[in-house]
């Protein structure tokens, strides 16, 4: 099948690393890429061997490219004007998480994503893991979730630039993952958040890079949340370390294969899953296909996503006023 045209905005950063997945994506070629120029861009000319007529400094010329859609890598607080120019332009539109930093600004966007009939997706890669799947599969087996416990220690390091001045780093670049995974988990969405957090002496992040959370699901699942992007000592993977508490069982995920009893302590194999559609962003650009093919719907559109960056908005507000914050606050139905 011919492989579909992706331009990709944004050449530093977390961008870097999408240029190696979408040279080897059977599904994906890269049809322009654009860059304010400098190191970066200089740095993806050579590994990619790039030609001049691939690398524009402005977007709306590389917007007329033939191209089937836009991947937006730059900074967060600029997302959402990039994807509705790319949208107006007629392009379908893969965005890098957080989806905002403006939840507003998301509300709006997907409903005008919504008039243009144009795919809004949003990547949230941490999705693709197949311990996750694995852990999903065990509810066949174990029954329902009642509550799990997930636990992030990584440390901070130097935070260049607008990234430190967040309002929180920790809840919009990596809890947004571990609570979007909690959705896929449980197929279930938030109804009420409480958060605290802070930010420890040594920290260099304007916003908090620790916080501890309790989130209740529509599904009366509870998920209690540990987070810090300032840890002393040992560290977890981005993953997070996981406990779930099945009905019959439970389990404890790291990032590999999932350790997993039954009530009576027996230990279990992972199980066999079937319909894993590869790890992190090969999993997540060949879904991103099929959406633009009309083979099926991508799994994070920006609908769907709003219920994730409402948790994480919820939980700025909880630890901002110091109270328990509804989801329908934020989405009310």
């Amino acid at each position: 099948m011919k492989p579909l045209k992706m331009i990709q905005v944004g050449s530093g950063g977390w961008g870097k690393s999408w240029l190696k997945f979408l040279h080897d994506s059977p599904d994906w070629e890269l049809a322009a890429l654009v860059s304010r120029g400098g190191e970066n861009l200089e740095q993806a000319r050579s590994q990619w061997n790039l030609s001049d007529d691939v690398c524009f400094s402005d977007l709306d010329a590389a917007l007329a490219t033939p191209a089937d859609a836009v991947l937006v890598t730059v900074p967060h607080h600029l997302h959402v004007p990039v994807a509705r120019k790319a949208l107006e332009a007629g392009k379908h539109v893969l965005c890098e998480k957080p989806f905002s930093d403006d939840f507003d600004a998301a509300v709006d966007l997907v409903s005008f994503a919504e008039s243009t009939q144009l795919q809004l997706a949003v990547s949230q890669n941490f999705r693709y893991r197949l311990g996750l799947w694995q852990l999903k599969a065990l509810s066949e087996s174990l029954g329902s979730v009642d509550s799990l416990r997930i636990e992030l220690y990584q440390p901070q390091g130097r935070l260049p630039g607008w990234r430190a001045d967040q309002v929180s780093t920790l809840a919009l670049e990596i809890m947004i993952h571990h609570v979007d995974m909690a959705r896929f988990l449980l197929g279930a969405n938030a109804e009420q958040v409480f958060c605290k957090a802070w930010n420890p002496s040594w920290s260099e992040s304007k916003g908090p890079a620790n916080a501890t959370a309790i989130i209740e699901f529509n599904t009366g699942t509870v998920l209690s949340y540990v987070g810090s992007w300032a840890t002393r000592g040992k560290r977890s993977g981005w993953e997070g370390q996981w406990r779930v508490q099945f009905e019959n069982g439970a389990a404890t995920w790291n990032g590999d294969a999932p350790e997993t009893e039954n009530a009576d302590g027996e230990i279990l194999s992972p199980p066999v899953v079937n319909a894993f559609p590869g790890q992190d962003r090969n999993g997540l650009l060949i879904d991103f296909a099929k959406s633009i093919r009309q083979e099926s719907p991508f799994p994070t559109h920006g609908k769907d996503n709003l219920q994730s960056l409402a948790i994480i908005f919820a939980a700025i507000t909880s630890f901002r006023e110091n109270r328990p914050v509804s989801i329908q606050e934020l989405l009310p139905e």
